[in-house]
């Protein structure tokens, strides 16, 4: 890899093969090369790196660059690099945040959090050049990475009907139910409950042996959400390290979410104002 004087080192992306057919994203083919650089090599104001394209003759004067950060969020928000899953409110088609995601906790390998540690990196690049990246994350994940404490409400932004079956269980006495009836109405008889995947999992250890009563449903009400509110730490742990190559993430706890989602995907909205200054 090559050091240029107002870059950082240079990349290959392949994105055609010999045959004319697509290669492997472009996202994972950057992070294999990125996460052995030195973090110190990144730290610049506007390109972290120079892409050299293989095959095509296009020299990277920064909007190469520019493009595969583009084509790199694309690929996250399709599902071509599979960071990333929808919330289960635009499964359901129902509450806030459908068109928003969640970072995917299913995916949990050595390689998969080399991936989310990258995207942590492209988070701090985002931040240091103020170039906005497309992804258009959940409420949830920014607060998260800010380290703000969860709460139930940011479950229900994301899982409006689960949250409501969580609070049918918990409230079923206020509907005449008893410890007598209680399973002619409730279905689960363990301490397990569906994950942001749609998997069945235990939300403590050895969940499936605990049974769930009238007595104790407060309790599995309490686990549940706290299992669905931290399902995403280990990842969210993943990109926070990539974030710590860039920028010093003990600042992040000085922010709100929204600012933090400000500094990495810009403002939501531009004022027509705003857009007549900087168009023509």
């Amino acid at each position: 890899m090559v050091q240029g004087r107002n870059y950082g080192p240079q990349v290959t992306v392949k994105r055609i093969s010999s045959r004319g057919s697509p290669c492997k994203p472009i996202f994972t083919q950057l992070a294999r090369q990125v996460v052995k650089l030195k973090p110190a090599d990144l730290r610049l104001p506007s390109r972290a790196w120079k892409v050299k394209l293989v095959g095509e003759g296009a020299d990277d004067a920064g909007g190469v660059f520019d493009d595969t950060m583009t084509e790199m969020c694309h690929e996250l928000v399709t599902g071509a690099v599979p960071l990333l899953i929808p919330t289960p409110n635009a499964i359901s088609d129902a509450g806030n945040n459908r068109d928003r995601f969640l970072l995917n906790p299913d995916l949990a390998q050595p390689h998969h959090f080399m991936w989310f540690k990258f995207l942590g990196i492209l988070f701090g690049i985002a931040i240091r050049t103020k170039k906005p990246l497309a992804l258009p994350l959940a409420p949830l994940v920014w607060k998260l990475l800010a380290g703000i404490a969860p709460s139930s409400a940011d479950l229900e932004e994301v899982d409006v009907e689960y949250m409501q079956s969580l609070r049918a269980i918990r409230d079923i006495d206020q509907d005449g139910v008893t410890e007598d009836t209680f399973h002619d109405v409730i279905p689960l008889e363990s301490f397990e409950c569906m994950s942001m995947t749609g998997v069945r999992v235990a939300v403590v250890p050895g969940g499936r042996a605990v049974p769930l009563t009238f007595t104790n449903r407060q309790e599995y009400v309490n686990r549940t959400i706290y299992y669905r509110l931290h399902q995403m730490d280990r990842q969210i742990g993943a990109v926070r390290e990539g974030m710590a190559w860039i920028v010093p993430v003990p600042l992040l706890s000085l922010m709100t979410a929204s600012h933090l989602e400000q500094l990495v995907c810009g403002l939501p909205h531009i004022s027509v104002a705003t857009l007549k200054k900087v168009v023509r």
